[in-house]
């Protein structure tokens, strides 16, 4: 606790302090009490401390602030300090009269706790993160599973509705897969599909979705095309498949089923031309690519 008395010429002087106060700035009654506090303070706090002062007794009310000092190489402490105008009228003296609290451990506390709250809120937002994409992701393969990509569809299909912008469905199926599980077992299997989908992950645009449609089957969906840029990303991707050398599998190739979205048309509608076209592909001998117009 502190009394502050302002002089005839508008210097603040410390009048009386507590102990407190005292043993804070190491200082003795002779040199606190009736000593100017520009003596005491250097020129920058005493700035702050007289413009505080001022504001109470000039709006005649109280005044609670923080404050913040460096006192010693423990580096900044912290008070709460409540200020309160006395106005002596008949002896024409005007104090201030103070209270400080010290929140200097209850501060670090606080922004511990904060720092904690901030590291643990960053854990549950990639814990968060990582559930989401488990919850759109294929185990095995890694790409987009069924559920992400109905997803995708129906927002394609809102887009392709209002913007009048066309997208294109690649359907594709691997040949004889069911012979590969056969002849070399469900893990070689496995290695296909992860080997299988990485191959198409690299033939593809950025901007174009893949997923896992189910079993062997795989979802290509292509934004802003046209069926001749669908057939040729297609005969691409068919023929990368057919040239390229699978770990311990002599030979792999697909089938395609290509179509292309319509103004207002479903995507069932969509969906169904290219399982057509994929099965039509099937029929007539397998690694080619078909396209099922509207």
């Amino acid at each position: 606790m502190f009394i502050v008395r302002l002089s005839e010429d508008g210097i603040f002087i410390n009048e009386k302090a507590n102990n407190a106060q005292r043993s804070l700035v190491n200082l003795t009654v002779e040199q606190t009490d009736n000593v100017a506090l520009n003596t005491i303070l250097d020129e920058k706090t005493y700035k702050e401390v007289e413009k505080r002062y001022n504001k109470c007794i000039q709006e005649k009310k109280p005044l609670s602030y923080e404050e913040e000092y460096i006192i010693d190489d423990k580096g900044p402490r912290f008070w709460n300090t409540t200020i309160i105008p006395v106005i002596d009228k008949e002896n024409d003296i005007i104090r201030i009269f103070g209270i400080s609290r010290e929140i200097t451990q209850l501060k670090r506390l606080n922004e511990n706790l904060e720092l904690e709250v901030n590291k643990r809120t960053h854990q549950l937002e990639e814990a968060l993160e990582k559930i989401k994409q488990i919850s759109i992701t294929d185990k095995l393969t890694g790409l987009y599973n069924r559920y992400h990509i109905d997803s995708v569809l129906e927002n394609n299909q809102k887009m392709a509705d209002r913007h009048d912008i066309c997208y294109g469905l690649i359907l594709l199926d691997i040949d004889d897969f069911k012979l590969v599980n056969d002849t070399y077992g469900h893990n070689a299997g496995d290695l296909l599909l992860k080997e299988f989908s990485s191959l198409l992950k690299n033939s593809i645009r950025q901007t174009d979705i893949l997923g896992r449609w189910g079993g062997e089957e795989f979802l290509i969906i292509v934004s802003h095309t046209s069926e001749d840029s669908l057939l040729t990303l297609a005969e691409h991707i068919r023929e990368k498949i057919e040239n390229y050398s699978f770990t311990d599998i002599p030979k792999i190739t697909a089938s395609f089923g290509v179509s292309l979205l319509k103004k207002d048309e479903e995507i069932q509608s969509v969906l169904h031309r290219a399982d057509i076209a994929l099965y039509k592909a099937k029929e007539k001998g397998k690694n080619m690519v078909q396209l099922e117009h509207y």
